[in-house]
């Protein structure tokens, strides 16, 4: 009980990106405690109400990510708290991961995908067993959410709106991979080097290349 209705707990290291996610989450609705470290994140998971969903950075100043989660694993008491895993290495190790870690997002982090991932164990919804959605169906919501974007993205291209370009080709370059998209991601580094160079002809390739990609990919 105390899962379904605890905070979220996003454990951070980096001041910027915890407050932006923070505030993200909070706009969205969700109550939210921060820790800024290993050792701290292992102390509020244990204050009650217990989180019901940890959002873990791998990288922190006093221990890696795995290192976090054995010891998660050692207490009873938070050991099945689901995890979502924040990393800007992609899945490299994750065949380590165990059933806690629920969903898996790459740096930068993609608003959407963060806000989907704090709705998995929202109260009203099982966790977490029933939310490890397969890689398949975590793939096409994905992409669902890349179609919803591309009139966007056609639009900011009509109107020579590079940083906008750049922002959703880094995105994209920072998330696709993680889902089985690898070379969508590859389409949103493109794309955020041709906006940087403000580039007209290669991001109209880019974003031909996005549209192609999502029509070959159908729902």
């Amino acid at each position: 009980m105390e899962q379904a209705v605890g905070p979220l707990l996003l454990i951070e290291d980096d001041d910027d990106i915890r407050d932006i996610v923070t505030e993200a989450l909070r706009s969205a609705g969700h109550d939210v405690r921060v820790a800024a470290s290993g050792e701290q994140g292992l102390d509020r998971t244990r204050e009650l109400p217990r989180p019901r969903t940890i959002f873990l950075d791998m990288t922190l100043p006093d221990m890696n990510g795995w290192q976090f989660l054995d010891e998660k694993r050692l207490d009873p008491n938070i050991a099945e708290i689901p995890v979502v895993v924040v990393t800007a290495l992609g899945r490299t190790d994750r065949s380590r991961a165990r059933n806690d870690v629920v969903a898996w997002l790459s740096k930068p982090v993609d608003l959407d995908d963060l806000l989907a991932a704090a709705a998995v164990s929202a109260p009203g919804t099982r966790a977490p067993a029933a939310n490890r959605a397969t890689d398949a169906e975590l793939a096409r919501q994905y992409l669902e959410r890349r179609r919803a974007d591309l009139a966007a993205v056609e639009t900011a291209f009509a109107d020579s709106a590079h940083a906008e370009l750049r922002l959703r080709g880094h995105n994209m370059r920072g998330t696709a991979a993680s889902y089985g998209h690898a070379e969508l991601g590859a389409i949103g580094y493109r794309l955020e080097q041709a906006a940087l160079a403000q580039d007209a002809a290669a991001e109209q390739l880019a974003v031909a290349d996005l549209v192609g990609y999502l029509r070959r990919h159908p729902a």
